[in-house]
């Protein structure tokens, strides 16, 4: 994956824990980018990727976040 952009879909985000270590275990393959993508979270948990990773798309991030299966 060295050099290439690496974009990392899931169902959604709570805590973003295993989001989070995808993107630990990825930084060390040296992607040139590394894209999280989304289509609910909350938005503290998109925040945070922001500046963990080069992009991050959060389709929507409902208020209150309750829960990935219920947004």
């Amino acid at each position: 994956l060295a050099g290439k952009t690496v974009i990392l879909v899931d169902d959604g985000l709570a805590t973003g824990a295993s989001m989070l270590a995808a993107v630990q275990a990825l930084r060390e393959m040296e992607p040139a980018e590394i894209v999280v993508a989304v289509p609910a979270a909350p938005e503290s948990t998109c925040r945070e990727f922001a500046g963990l990773v080069d992009d991050v798309v959060c389709a929507s991030m409902p208020t209150p976040f309750l829960a990935v299966g219920e947004s």
